[in-house]
């Protein structure tokens, strides 16, 4: 990601309200729970037919992700469920897909009742239009089914295939292990679920002498929570993915390798100038991204700081630097024609002078600000999961970490250090490395200011946030918070789960604009649909 001008996601209480009857039972019920009606009063429905439905986490292998309330943001309502992975190293991968569909009588039922379940994949709440529920795509449309996952099931049955199952028994997947049985008042239904993020199933209960009603019954109708008499609806259950997000930091400069040049070195030739008052001081020359040409380098060090062995009043502003094919030339205010022949360190803007010291404006190790992933992936159904284990001393610090040709050289081989993760990336294991560094290459640093910036890269699911040139275009446009670390942070993950850069329309490309500042950091639907899609295959 680029900056301005650069080429370069049991108890129940019941409440009635205006459209129908709404439950809260602690890990059942939803509001969005509806009974089939004929006379107005879904309450009364209810009591005559004497049952309820709801979702169940599942039971194998015995520690499964505890489904529970949908977040208020997507507004889908009903219960969530993680359907991957627990661990990498999870090998019950196809156990975190499955939840129960449950129907439970109030009272003591008949001996041998039966009750007929069928599954739905219902609308997409959250949107309306393309692309996220574009009616002439594929598995979108502003009526069900739209998951993008076409791999769900109920036990015993296809999409949309009724079963039938006794009180008292519990219906599974061939192979699964587990009872068979459970209490007289109950049966359920084992569900396999989708993985894609965002997709969502409703079922529907009937007794066995309504099997007609429910055969009879719509998508229409199971999409607006509309059952016939006899059949009842359950809330929403809606899939969402964790992202591991393994973050670290570069180290700290510990031998001022930030600073110009490597190894100890004499100015050549200090003159000065009476009629600009300023210094001329020749210093050895700085290499340039380009071997043959040092032009991204001039001017890299207006702004920064010269400060000389055994001069008291250094470190001296540099007021222009020019680069040359031999040695640069480095002009300060004053007369400072002692400086000859005398060692030196050249620091950028990078630093600020501390009471003589020059210390970098940034410190290492710091790991990147993830604050705004939480929010803004929670719209795509993802939660973000960073975490770290230790620094990485191996993380060394990189003045300019090069990342302008592929296959990335130096970029990906930074990204992939002690990555621990590397290879693991699946379909039902989302990860992402996201660490820190200083500036990416000499060419795109924002070192002079004005040139071209890269403030984040991404190669897979690895991406880099530059804290230097970060902070850099952050001042340059007046704390502008579409300049934000923050935002950088979102724009790189995002690319990590299949979200492009977008090179148009500013004012509505939001976080994935293709350079800083953004007018907007939140993902646009373009970029939630492309995060929805995503695979990690």
């Amino acid at each position: 990601m680029s900056g301005k001008r650069s080429r370069s996601r049991w108890f129940v209480l019941l409440i009635l309200t205006g459209v129908g009857l709404g439950a809260l039972l602690l890990g059942r019920w939803s509001p969005l729970a509806r009974a089939g009606d004929t006379d107005g009063d879904p309450e009364k429905c209810i009591e005559e037919q004497g049952w309820d439905l709801y979702w169940e986490t599942y039971d194998q292998p015995g520690d499964n992700i505890p489904i529970d309330a949908h977040p208020a943001v997507p507004a889908n309502g009903g219960k969530r469920i993680f359907p991957g992975k627990k661990t990498y190293d999870d090998t019950h991968a196809d156990e975190r897909r499955l939840v129960f569909a449950v129907i439970e009588f109030t009272e003591d039922p008949p001996a041998g009742t039966k009750m007929w379940f069928r599954l739905w994949d219902v609308d997409d709440p959250s949107s309306a239009s393309a692309p996220i529920d574009d009616a002439g795509s594929p598995n979108k449309g502003t009526n069900g089914p739209d998951n993008r996952d076409t791999e769900w099931a109920m036990a015993g049955a296809g999409p949309n295939v009724m079963v039938l199952v006794e009180l008292g028994k519990i219906k599974r997947f061939p192979g699964d292990v587990g009872p068979t049985t459970c209490d007289p008042k109950i049966c359920k239904v084992a569900v396999r679920v989708g993985m894609q993020p965002g997709d969502n199933w409703r079922f529907c209960g009937a007794r066995e002498v309504n099997e007609a009603a429910l055969r009879g019954m719509t998508q229409n109708k199971a999409d607006r929570v509309q059952p016939p008499g006899g059949v009842n609806e359950s809330e929403m259950l809606t899939a969402w993915r964790k992202l591991h997000v393994e973050v670290d930091a570069m180290q700290a400069d510990t031998n001022n390798t930030n600073m110009l040049p490597p190894e100890p070195t004499t100015i050549d030739a200090a003159t000065y100038n009476a009629g600009t008052g300023q210094t001329d001081l020749e210093v050895d020359d700085v290499p340039g991204f380009w071997p043959w040409n040092d032009w991204d380098v001039d001017d890299a060090f207006n702004g920064g700081w010269i400060k000389v062995q055994n001069e008291a009043t250094s470190p001296w502003g540099v007021v222009d630097f020019d680069a040359n094919t031999n040695d640069d030339d480095v002009f300060v205010t004053g007369n400072h024609t002692s400086a000859n022949g005398k060692t030196y360190l050249l620091g950028d803007d990078d630093y600020d002078n501390v009471g003589g010291n020059l210390t970098l404006k940034v410190s290492h190790p710091r790991d990147p600000d993830t604050e705004w992933l939480e929010t803004r992936l929670a719209k795509a159904y993802i939660e973000p999961k960073p975490y770290r284990d230790t620094t990485d001393s191996n993380l060394t610090f990189d003045r300019n970490l090069t990342v302008s040709f592929w296959p990335w050289g130096e970029f990906l081989t930074y990204l992939q250090t002690d990555f621990n993760f590397v290879g693991q990336a699946c379909r039902a294991f989302w990860v992402a490395r996201l660490v820190s560094a200083h500036q990416p290459g000499t060419d795109v640093d924002n070192d002079p200011v004005n040139e071209s910036t890269t403030c984040g890269a991404e190669a897979g699911p690895c991406a880099a946030v530059f804290l230097e040139t970060t902070r850099d275009e952050f001042v340059e446009e007046n704390q502008n918070e579409g300049a934000d670390e923050r935002a950088v942070v979102v724009h790189e993950i995002g690319h990590t789960l299949g979200a492009n850069d977008i090179t148009t329309g500013k004012d509505t490309a939001g976080v994935m604009y293709y350079r800083v500042p953004f007018a907007n950091m939140w993902f646009n639907d373009t970029s939630l649909d492309e995060i929805r899609n995503y695979t990690h295959e």
